[in-house]
C-alpha cells in the first residue's frame, strides 16, 4: 500500500527541526494565498498550533547575569507532530479498506443415531421376600334355591303273593311331611318267617329343610299286609337363601395397594445392599396372592396376603455409559461417515437386567445421541474462497448443494446482488440445528 504524503513528509520535518539552534531567524516570505500555521512550545514540554500569532514577550533585563537559554524540547515537537500526522493519516487508510462485509449463517446436517445392545454388567444381589397383609368387606353375592330332602323307603309284605308300588305314590310322615316314590316297586311275597321286602328312592314332596325327616317318621300301613317305612332319615333339603361372598375383586382390590407398597419397600432393601456409585436394576420379581376365602366362597370379609420376592443387577452407571458412548460414537461413525461431532450429550438407559444359569449377570440398554456435521477453520475458508464474487442465488444454491449444509441464509444482500470479491470481507457463522 502507497504511503501517506504526509508520512513521506515527516523525515523533512525531523531533519528540519534538528537544524543548528543558532541559525539565522530571516523571515521567509510568505506568498499572499497560503496559510500561515504558528507554532509555539508550551511549559510543559508540548507544541501548540494557531493561526494567529501570540503577542511577543517582553526583553529580558541586561543588568541581569546572562544565564543559559532553555534548550526547546524538541523531542516533543517531533512527537507531536508524529501524532498531528497520524490522525490524518489513519482515518484515510481505514476508509480505503472500508469494504461491505456480508454474514453467511450455515445450518450443518445433523441426525438422530440410536444403539441397542446389552452388556455383561454388574452383580447378582441375594434375593428378599417381603409380605403384607389386609382384611377387606366381600362384595359377592350368593343365593341358593330351595332344595327337596331326598331319601329311600322300604315296603314290607306279609302277603304270600307279590304286590306292587306305582312311581309317584305318596306318603305322609309323624310330622306332616309327604314323601313321593321316584320309581314303581315291587315288594316279592312274604316267606315266613320272614316277610318279603323292597326299597325304592323317594323325595320331600315340598323344597326346604323341613323335608329332611328322621328316621322311622314315615311309619305307614298301606293296607293289612303291606308297611312302608323311611329305616334312614332324609337329607338335603335346603331353605332358599341369600349371603355374601367372596368376589374376585375384593382380592384384586385389597392386593393392588399391598403390591404398590411392596415395590416401594423392596426397591429400598434391595438399595441397601448397594455400594456407592451402583444403580440397581430390578429382575423380575415372583409374587403370590392368597386370600384366606377363595372366589365365590360365603363370607362377609376376606383376608389377602401379598408376598414378594425379587433381586436385582448392581452396576456402576458411569461404566456402563462410557462403554454405551464408544458403541453408539462406533455406530454414528459407520452410519455418518467422517465429518461428523456429536452435538449435546448422549443418553442412555438401562431397560432389563437378565442372569444366566451360571450366575453371569447382563443389561439391556437403548442409547441415543445427536451428531452434527462439523465445518473445521480450514472448511470455513474454503467456502469463503468459493463463493467470494459470485452472485447471491449462486451461491445459495451452490452452499445448499454442498454435503453438510441442511440450510443457507445470507445478510446484507438482495435479490442477485454479489458478494464481496475479497474472502475477507465474508464472515461465515455456523449454527448448531436445534
Amino acid at each position: 500500500m502507497k504511503s501517506s504524503p504526509y508520512a513521506q513528509a515527516v523525515p523533512y520535518i525531523v531533519a528540519d527541526m534538528e537544524k543548528d539552534r543558532e541559525e539565522s531567524n530571516t523571515e521567509t516570505p510568505i506568498m499572499e494565498d497560503e496559510e500561515v500555521i504558528h507554532v509555539y512550545p508550551t511549559s510543559d514540554g508540548g507544541i501548540l498550533f494557531t493561526k494567529k500569532e501570540l503577542p511577543k514577550k517582553e526583553k529580558k533585563d541586561d543588568s541581569r547575569p546572562p544565564q543559559d537559554e532553555e534548550k526547546p524540547p524538541y523531542f516533543s515537537y517531533i512527537l507531536a507532530t508524529l501524532l498531528m500526522f497520524s490522525m490524518l493519516f489513519i482515518p484515510s487508510a481505514a476508509a480505503s479498506n472500508a469494504l461491505p462485509t456480508v454474514t453467511v449463517t450455515i445450518i450443518p446436517r445433523s441426525q438422530q443415531v440410536t444403539y441397542n445392545g446389552t452388556l455383561q454388567l454388574g452383580r447378582v444381589l441375594a434375593p428378599i421376600t417381603l409380605s403384607q397383609s389386609t382384611t377387606t368387606q366381600t362384595t359377592g353375592h350368593g343365593h341358593t334355591p330351595a332344595q327337596k330332602a331326598r331319601g329311600y323307603l322300604t315296603f314290607f309284605n306279609g302277603s304270600f303273593s307279590s304286590q306292587t308300588v306305582s312311581a309317584g305314590s305318596t306318603f305322609t310322615g309323624s310330622g306332616g311331611e309327604r314323601v313321593q316314590t321316584d320309581a314303581t316297586v315291587t315288594i316279592p311275597a312274604n316267606n315266613p318267617p320272614v316277610d318279603g321286602q323292597a326299597t325304592v328312592t323317594a323325595h320331600a314332596v315340598k323344597p326346604g329343610a323341613q323335608g329332611n325327616i328322621q328316621a322311622g317318621d314315615i311309619n305307614t300301613t298301606i293296607s293289612s299286609d303291606l308297611l312302608v317305612k323311611n329305616t334312614a332319615a332324609f337329607h338335603g333339603g335346603l331353605d332358599e337363601r341369600y349371603y355374601q361372598t367372596v368376589a374376585q375383586s375384593d382380592i384384586d382390590s385389597a392386593a393392588a395397594p399391598l403390591k404398590t407398597s411392596l415395590s416401594t419397600s423392596m426397591q429400598a432393601a434391595l438399595q441397601a445392599q448397594g455400594r456407592e456409585g451402583e444403580s440397581l436394576q430390578l429382575l423380575p420379581c415372583s409374587p403370590s396372592v392368597t386370600p384366606d376365602h377363595q372366589a365365590g366362597a360365603e363370607a362377609k370379609q376376606v383376608t389377602v396376603t401379598v408376598s414378594l420376592t425379587c433381586s436385582a443387577i448392581a452396576y456402576n452407571a458411569q461404566e456402563i455409559h462410557d462403554q454405551a458412548t464408544k458403541l453408539l460414537t462406533a455406530q454414528a461413525l459407520k452410519q455418518l461417515g467422517n465429518g461428523y461431532s456429536l452435538l449435546g450429550d448422549i443418553k442412555v438407559t438401562v431397560s432389563r437386567a437378565t442372569v444366566a444359569q451360571h450366575k453371569t449377570s447382563s443389561l439391556t440398554f437403548s442409547s441415543s445421541g445427536t451428531w452434527a456435521y462439523a465445518f473445521t477453520a480450514q472448511e470455513q475458508e474454503r467456502i469463503k474462497t468459493l463463493i467470494a464474487g459470485k452472485g447471491n442465488r449462486e451461491v445459495l444454491q451452490l452452499l445448499q448443494d454442498t454435503p453438510g449444509i441442511q440450510s443457507v441464509s445470507i445478510e446484507n444482500l438482495a435479490g442477485n446482488e454479489m458478494l464481496p470479491a475479497d474472502p475477507r470481507n465474508i464472515q461465515i457463522i455456523v449454527l448448531a440445528a436445534s
